[in-house]
């Protein structure tokens, strides 16, 4: 009874000290490209539990990818560029020299932002951005056009050439490699852990999401989807698919959850995953809170 007691004292404390900060907790927020046509192109953002709209913004142009770290701003890469913008569509930083680079699928780890780059001279490989300045890190060259691309936990990363999903350093080493069937054909890539998702829209008609092992490559699990699949991210529990008009939740049997799908012209394409991170102000008071619940516990005991 004391130990339920004291439990919702420290929940009454926490909720308490929210409202005396004024702090609502944030929520996690899921961004979608949506490439309308050529001349309508922006991000939608989307309450991951409900698929509700919660914000949009135009893009001066077709979005090849997305990442994000904050559920206040999303990376995007359009054409030769890269962007940092806020969630008002405002570009607060960018990284746009050279006309031959063309940015494809991003991928944010801690303060590194990797950028798939195919350019148009023909070489291919990934770029590794200081995500809070968008100053260049690294480079290293890739055996092919990269379709998808995931930042790995310990400095390397992940990327899906043609019918294979590739694990390099980033120093450009492969360190292994799944390519055993022609008619795959690998997009975006979803690191989750040590559990490794990949797009499959393979050459025979058939679309789906394969589930490696992100240290060997062993396929853990497979499933098919609706249709060709062009973004893939996901939380902690689900993931999250763009397919056609549609942003699909699904967990990691396929079976789908949740979906967004209203509008036929819609043309959803790289999809980035948020989580909200409270402010340093709701953690100091609901240690406030606990304190004052501890305390109170001692003078009962004296």
């Amino acid at each position: 009874m004391k130990l339920h007691c004291l439990a919702r004292r420290i929940a009454i404390s926490g909720v308490v000290a929210m409202s005396i900060c004024g702090v609502s907790a944030h929520a996690d927020t899921l961004f979608a490209a949506d490439n309308v046509s050529a001349s309508l192109n922006g991000v939608v953002m989307f309450n991951p539990v409900t698929l509700g709209v919660t914000g949009t913004f135009i893009t001066s142009g077709p979005i090849s990818g997305l990442a994000t770290n904050s559920e206040s701003h999303v990376f995007a890469s359009i054409g030769s560029g890269v962007f940092d913008f806020d969630t008002s569509g405002n570009i607060l930083k960018s990284y746009n020299p050279f006309p031959n680079d063309h940015f494809d699928d991003l991928s944010i780890k801690g303060g590194s932002l990797f950028a798939a780059d195919n350019t148009s001279i023909g070489l291919n490989g990934v770029v590794i951005f200081n995500a809070a300045t968008l100053g260049v890190t690294n480079t290293f060259l890739t055996s092919g056009v990269i379709s998808g691309l995931a930042a790995g936990n310990a400095n390397d990363a992940y990327v899906s050439i043609g019918n294979g999903v590739f694990h390099y350093d980033t120093a450009g080493t492969v360190l292994g490699s799944y390519n055993p069937f022609p008619n795959d054909h690998f997009d975006d890539l979803f690191l989750r852990g040590n559990s490794l998702y990949a797009v499959d829209n393979t050459l025979i008609g058939l679309s789906g999401v394969v589930e490696f092992d992100a240290t060997t490559l062993a396929v853990l699990n497979t499933f098919l989807t609706s249709g060709p699949v062009s973004g893939l991210t996901g939380d902690s529990t689900n993931l999250f698919g763009s397919i056609g008009s549609g942003v699909f939740n699904v967990d990691n049997n396929g079976t789908v959850l949740n979906a967004y799908n209203p509008f036929p012209n819609d043309r959803f394409a790289d999809l980035a995953y948020a989580q909200a991170v409270p402010e340093p102000a709701t953690y100091a008071m609901t240690m406030v809170g606990l304190l004052a619940v501890c305390a109170a516990a001692r003078r009962r005991r004296t």
